[in-house]
């Protein structure tokens, strides 16, 4: 590195700072991609602009999407509740009482369905957070689209699909490891071959920059888990080019919007060279970095949480700067509860004005060639490089993961980030800065969970249990279970289960009953 020693003590940067191995005559859309994946950006096509959004039961977070895409958004992002995505029913016991409360509530086809009156998915980008149970939403994913004649190579958006950063950074998992990648691959397999404009893969990163890892930990953590999930499809004899070029990324955008900005730059020269040099990808489409980047979380705070608005506005302009290619923006109230409609369409415009009023859209990495932020690129580029080589050098990310290299390295930092707010050192405006007032309630209103979503969803369970027929079931989970047994893909299967009236409890069951529910082992972290 050409980088000079004192420029961080000088408080200013020079061309010497700037590693001139790295910093070429490569323009947007050239390899490395480190100035964009595409020569023209945002003057071309704006980002997506995506809410993240669902509570309750169907019927309520359809008319929440419907009320965002009437305001310009593109496309959905579904928020599910926690015992969907921990792939439970609505009246399971260890679902509590949890309906419907963080997310909205799917249990069956029909739910799904109903999530999607009145939109059409041949015209709709639909992306789901979901991990656990993302083979079953898949499944139902494609049995909405037939059921509005939609052709399945159509279909466009996002499945989180991530199992391993689950165990790295969040926890809601529910099959061990060898389950969970098993499921991952036989979605991402099926869809290379039945959607092929849809993205099988959004990983995410940001579920560890969230858990209190640094942005070096998201990044490499990232691509070392989107290496096993690579290797485990090219097993299945996928080819990379292809997979590769379906796969998307969420990144989180903090306040720090030039480190942000510098950290994607650097990510996209990471992830061309390293799906060039490990798996021999020579096309332009499999070398691009997709990402869509996540603003506003656990960085938001209680106090003042009309500044939320200013840190979110931060972090979606650093995100812009850093090339994103999709976006969502926390409401201001998300310290409380979820977000409401006011703030939900408040980060919708927040994206907006950014958009249409900013003008940073009408030049292509408008960041190119500060010397700071090329410098800050090279630095970044190198310790996310030198720690995916520690991953890798462990085993690669399953290994990691099971050894607990990665999840020690993410508690540390973030007891790091906790000591250093506690102390002063790091200041956060309202909680630790002078004169920070005490935790008060806010003075606007907030989302009010319907209490009533409990039990509303337990008769629709039981009214549709009454429906179905009790021999086409068992069939169909017999056929499920034989196919998770051997080595056929479990999409089809799944399929048919959801067409005779399986409910996402019952599917997930059944892998359970295969693989075993997983019980994390104790380790030093």
């Amino acid at each position: 590195m050409s980088i000079s020693a004192d420029s961080h003590e000088r408080g200013y940067y020079v061309p010497d700072d700037v590693d001139t191995t790295s910093y070429d005559e490569a323009r947007p859309g050239e390899f490395p991609f480190r100035r964009g994946i595409h020569p023209d950006m945002y003057r071309k096509r704006l980002w997506r602009m995506r809410q993240y959004a669902g509570f309750g039961g169907p019927e309520e977070t359809n008319q929440r999407w419907k009320e965002l895409i009437a305001r310009g958004q593109h496309g959905i992002s579904a928020a599910f509740d926690l015992p969907t995505q921990l792939g439970f029913d609505s009246d399971d016991p260890r679902a509590g009482d949890d309906a419907g409360r963080l997310g909205v509530a799917v249990d069956t086809l029909d739910d799904f369905i109903a999530l999607f009156d009145g939109i059409p998915l041949d015209s709709t980008a639909a992306t789901f957070n979901i991990n656990s149970s993302s083979a079953v939403i898949y499944a139902m994913l494609l049995e909405t689209a037939e059921a509005q004649g939609v052709s399945l190579d159509e279909l466009t958006g996002t499945l989180a699909n991530d199992p391993l950063m689950e165990f790295v950074a969040r926890g809601l998992y529910r099959l061990p490891p060898d389950g969970a990648m098993r499921l991952m691959a036989d979605t991402f397999a099926y869809s290379l071959e039945r959607t092929p404009a849809y993205y099988p893969v959004n990983l995410r990163g940001t579920l560890v920059y969230e858990a209190g890892g640094s942005v070096v930990h998201e990044f490499a953590f990232a691509f070392a888990a989107a290496c096993a999930y690579l290797d485990a499809v090219r097993e299945r004899g996928a080819d990379m080019e292809v997979a590769t070029a379906k796969f998307s990324y969420l990144f989180f955008s903090d306040s720090n919007l030039l480190e942000e900005a510098a950290a994607f730059r650097a990510a996209r020269v990471l992830w061309a060279e390293l799906v060039r040099d490990r798996y021999g990808v020579a096309s332009p489409s499999g070398q691009r970095l997709r990402f869509s980047a996540a603003i506003g979380n656990f960085n938001l705070r209680a106090q003042y949480p009309e500044l939320n608005l200013v840190r979110n506005t931060l972090g979606a302009l650093g995100a812009v700067l850093g090339g994103c290619q999709a976006m969502l923006v926390a409401g201001m109230d998300e310290s409380f509860a979820i977000p409401s409609e006011y703030s939900s369409l408040l980060g919708l415009y927040t994206q907006q004005v950014i958009a249409y009023e900013s003008k940073l859209t009408e030049v292509v990495d408008p960041l190119g060639g500060s010397w700071y932020v090329e410098a800050l690129t090279d630095r970044l580029l190198a310790e996310m490089r030198a720690l995916l080589a520690k991953v890798e050098e462990a085993g690669g990310a399953v290994a990691a993961l099971a050894e607990g290299l990665m999840q020690r390295a993410i508690t540390d930092a973030a007891y790091e980030y906790q000591v250093a707010e506690e102390s002063g050192e790091r200041m956060v405006v309202g909680v630790n800065t002078p004169g920070s007032p005490p935790l008060e309630d806010p003075d606007f209103d907030l989302h009010e969970h319907d209490n009533t979503m409990v039990d509303r969803r337990r008769t629709a369970l039981a009214q549709h249990r009454a429906r179905r027929s009790a021999g086409d079931l068992e069939t169909a989970l017999k056929e499920l279970a034989a196919a998770l047994a051997a080595s056929d893909n479990i999409i089809d299967p799944i399929r048919v289960a959801l067409r005779n009236g399986a409910t996402m409890g019952e599917i997930m069951t059944a892998c359970v009953a295969r693989y075993g529910e997983y019980d994390e082992p104790g380790m030093v972290i």
